[in-house]
């Protein structure tokens, strides 16, 4: 009899148990935040975020890849020596950085303008462009349970928007507006095209470690992000967004946790 869910051992369980937790315990804080009135800069949000996970993807390669004996120095003088020589992937990997940056702001802001069950649900919608891509990049056919949780990812989709719409609502109304939605969906397509070019890099450069190209992604968001700021693209300069007031409330027990999960 088939595992349900194709999670065959108690390390993939605990690993999809464990992702789904993170990302109630998200939409909650989130909420939250929201009903505390916590107001914080997303995109210095997604600044640390990817700091953090430029230092995770880095130790883990200094401690898994590397060569050049125990000295860290060597280690360091080996990771220089593979990003110069690998400069062009670290270049690549700004189209995938720059359309992750632009999730990663959305999702601190789409979660201010939807509850978090309406917005996890919608997010799910994904799921569906990320099939059909799949189909056509890698010519993988979906199978037909695949093709019957898409489609019934769509339906769902589709009874939360229109059981929103309140046909005596007025223009006053606190719900969603139709810009919400077209961040949405700027946000799922960001990601979607995102994940399926970083597979197509991931596949290509298959020699490169894992962790030297998470260290090219997170630098290459960090570098997208301040130039967001910089080009004011967020609504605020580096100069009004990178402020002390803004980095103190990212280390509030309401956000940080937010900013460590996501």
């Amino acid at each position: 009899m088939p595992a349900p869910l194709g999670l065959e051992t108690k390390t993939q369980r605990g690993i999809f148990v464990t992702y789904m937790s993170l990302w109630v315990s998200y939409g909650l804080l989130n909420e939250l935040a929201k009903r505390q009135s916590v107001r914080f800069n997303s995109a210095c949000a997604v600044v640390l975020q990817s700091f953090l996970k430029l230092l995770l993807a880095s130790y883990m390669f200094l401690t898994a890849d590397a060569q050049g004996g125990e000295f860290l120095g060597n280690k360091l003088r080996y990771m220089m020596s593979q990003v110069q020589e690998n400069r062009r992937l670290l270049l690549l990997y700004f189209i995938p950085s720059g359309l992750y940056v632009v999730y990663d702001v959305l999702s601190y802001v789409n979660l201010r303008a939807f509850d978090a069950a309406t917005y996890f649900l919608l997010l799910q919608f994904r799921l569906v462009i990320t099939g059909i891509l799949h189909q056509m990049m890698f010519k993988k056919r979906l199978n037909r349970n695949q093709w019957v949780s898409l489609g019934v990812t769509t339906v769902g989709c589709a009874i939360k928007t229109l059981g929103q719409q309140d046909p005596h609502a007025t223009a006053k109304t606190d719900g969603p507006t139709l810009m919400a939605y077209g961040l949405l969906i700027v946000q799922m397509l960001s990601s979607t095209f995102a994940g399926v070019y970083n597979e197509v890099l991931l596949k290509k450069q298959a020699a490169i470690p894992v962790n030297l190209q998470n260290v090219f992604m997170y630098v290459d968001s960090i570098v997208c992000t301040m130039g967001m700021l910089v080009f004011g693209l967020t609504g605020q300069t580096a100069e009004e967004a990178l402020t002390m007031d803004n980095v103190r409330v990212l280390f509030s027990p309401y956000v940080l946790p937010m900013v460590l999960i996501i």
